[in-house]
């Protein structure tokens, strides 16, 4: 599967670099096409990574979609929920409180089964949609 990616990124770094080319995109920089073409590509893995930490940071589950098939979905984990439980405690409100390792775990404990529960709904509902587009298309 990896190497069906690199094919994809391979194709996309030659496009990028024509495209660029076809517009003199490159002359204002004075910088070859293909490493401009390079460039933009590292600039999506970076976005890409970004992104990702985003998601790992706040605990959130980014579903990316392509023609209404999910690609990406992550549940949440514990290490994750645990860094949210804590973070009630640097909330302006409780600052002034000291935190209760064992109240945190319980938060992070309960907001990881609620997680996980909306993922799997969230799944249920994509595969449901699926079936009933499937039914609907023939004629039942």
């Amino acid at each position: 599967m990896a190497n069906n990616k690199n094919v994809g990124k391979n194709e996309l770094r030659f496009q990028l670099s024509e495209l660029l080319n076809k517009h003199c995109a490159e002359n204002t920089s004075n910088t070859p096409d293909f490493i401009l073409a390079q460039y933009m590509i590292d600039c999506l893995e970076a976005f890409e990574k970004a992104s990702l930490a985003r998601e790992k940071w706040y605990g959130t589950s980014l579903s990316i979609k392509n023609n209404e098939e999910t690609i990406i979905s992550k549940e949440m984990s514990i290490e994750t929920a645990r860094g949210i439980a804590a973070r009630i405690w640097c909330d302006h409100d409780y600052k002034y409180m000291e935190m209760n390792a064992e109240v945190a775990e319980k938060i992070a404990v309960l907001l990881k089964e609620e997680a996980d529960f909306q993922e799997q709904i969230g799944r249920h509902n994509i595969h449901l949609i699926d079936f009933l587009k499937k039914e609907v298309s023939n004629g039942n």
